[in-house]
């Protein structure tokens, strides 16, 4: 730095400024270990534990093996079907149809393509091994083990799809049913196999078209097994379920829907003082709706892979099922989900809240900066999610700027457009002495006949004089000759 370049600092302090959109910030980061069984409620996890119970009832099947899915693509759970289909055992497949499941977004869906690549792969194995029907609305997730044998017969609701990485990988519960559930729901699948189906695979890649038999009456509903079709039974206990909490009420769904009178409810109980937490997987097509669940006070906590539908207040009551909170799922597809009143609420609960403590995102709906941590955080902007990083300091350099006259080092910070994601700008900027132009020509004084320079020099640069100093010692007799009107500014020479 030499004597004619002033350099400046400045800090400002952004912390109260709105960020201007939605943002999901680190909530918890540490990772956990799973309990994947507790009171006949399972979550998936790495021991396989729910699918390798599935398994071993299916191993042990004496006489049918009933299993509904939204998609299949596991290879333990193919080779059990076969065996046991080999062995004689009867098994009945009722999965969703493959046109429904090409139309899944690829930023929504609940798979990857290799998932349904998969899926199709095993359709081909199992086609004309065992009895596979279809429908568009299939999206529940029940697997029935020897329904007639009640003394010996297995049930499991899920919310995952039968895929690996679902039970595995995903946020995911499943029920172990007890002999009056599983009886009401052979009932329903039953039904949904000879009344609701619309296709059937007689060979691979080969569908035809099946009529209802019309020979099957509508199940009865009951008190704890809930479905969508033929009659509604889910809506009501998941209303009971919100307008009985009394302090706390927690919900976790893969899927949102901002106008269905379920998500109107809980934003009526939240504004009238309910401490509701959301639990939801971060993808745009429900950002909307969590957005307006976060303005209206709940606490929505976000994860990779969450696909779970359940729910559980603070009176020992709880849901689990395979219907999302949209329109689609809760009216018009087929839906199944279990009320749990009894220990089984009690386990639902436990995990849902390590869920709740080991979630990695929290949404902020409205924030300022100050309520950004360091790190990375995910942006809700123009309908896209933006992975950005805040900082604790930018430093921002605003390059160097000439003054108008040696002696003016002083100018204030110069303009800038500030969108940067920091708690604190840090800015910096130099100030340089205009320099003479070597080009410049001279303007002397007469004096007594003869052409005398002025002490310090004076040139004439861009249109107007300006003296030209080496030194800061110079600036004194340099204002003077600006005062006196024969030059207008101060500049440096070599």
């Amino acid at each position: 730095m030499n004597n004619w370049t002033k350099a400046f600092s400045e800090t400002q302090d952004l912390r109260q400024r709105s960020v201007g959109c939605p943002v999901w910030i680190p909530y918890r980061q540490n990772t956990y270990q799973r309990e994947e069984v507790l009171d006949k409620i399972y979550q998936s996890g790495e021991n396989r534990r729910c699918i390798r119970d599935i398994i071993t009832a299916i191993n042990h099947a004496q006489d049918t093996v009933m299993l509904m899915s939204f998609l299949m693509a596991d290879k333990a759970l193919e080779d059990a079907l076969m065996n046991a289909a080999k062995r004689g055992v009867r098994v009945y497949v009722l999965l969703a149809a493959e046109n429904r499941l090409e139309k899944e977004p690829a930023a929504d869906a609940e798979f990857d393509q290799k998932v349904l690549a998969q899926h199709k792969t095993m359709l081909d194995q199992l086609a004309g091994q065992v009895l596979v029907r279809s429908a568009p609305n299939f999206h529940a997730k029940l697997v029935l083990i020897d329904t007639q044998y009640p003394a010996s017969s297995k049930g499991f609701l899920l919310t995952a799809n039968l895929t690996t990485d679902a039970l595995q990988r995903n946020e995911e519960l499943a029920v172990a049913l007890t002999p009056p559930e599983i009886q009401t729901a052979f009932a329903y699948l039953r039904w949904a196999f000879w009344e609701g189906a619309e296709h059937e695979l007689i060979e691979k890649q080969r569908l035809s078209t099946v009529k209802p038999l019309q020979k099957l009456d509508n199940p009865q509903v009951a008190q704890h097994f809930l479905a969508t079709k033929p009659d509604n039974s889910l809506q009501p206990v998941l209303k009971q379920i919100i307008q009985n909490a009394k302090q706390e009420l927690i919900i976790s769904s893969f899927g949102w829907e901002i106008d269905h009178t379920i998500v109107a409810l809980l934003i009526e109980r939240i504004r009238n003082g309910l401490h509701v937490t959301l639990l939801a997987r971060i993808r745009p097509k429900t950002m909307p709706t969590l957005i307006k669940l976060a303005q209206a006070g709940a606490q929505v906590l976000g994860f990779r892979w969450l696909h779970a539908k359940a729910l559980c207040n603070d009176i020992g009551e709880a849901v689990v099922m395979s219907a999302n909170l949209e329109t689609q799922s809760l009216e018009h597809s087929l839906e199944f989900g279990v009320f749990l009143p009894d220990e089984r609420a009690t386990a639902v609960k436990h995990i849902l809240q390590t869920w709740q403590q080991q979630a990695p995102w929290q949404l902020l709906p409205q924030p300022i900066l100050k309520d950004l941590p360091v790190g990375e955080i995910t942006l809700w902007r123009q309908a896209q999610l933006l992975k950005e990083k805040m900082l604790s300091i930018k430093e921002v350099q605003l390059g160097e700027l000439t003054a108008d006259s040696a002696e003016q080092l002083d100018l204030p910070k110069p303009q800038y457009k500030n969108a940067a994601l920091a708690h604190e700008l840090r800015y910096h900027w130099k100030v340089s002495a205009p320099k003479l132009d070597k080009k410049s020509k001279e303007i002397k004084q007469q004096f007594e006949k003869e052409e005398v320079s002025y002490v310090p020099p004076v040139y004439h640069q861009n249109g107007h004089n300006v003296v030209a100093i080496q030194q800061p010692q110079e600036i004194p007799d340099a204002q003077n000759l600006i005062q006196q009107g024969i030059a207008k500014a101060i500049v440096v020479r070599d």
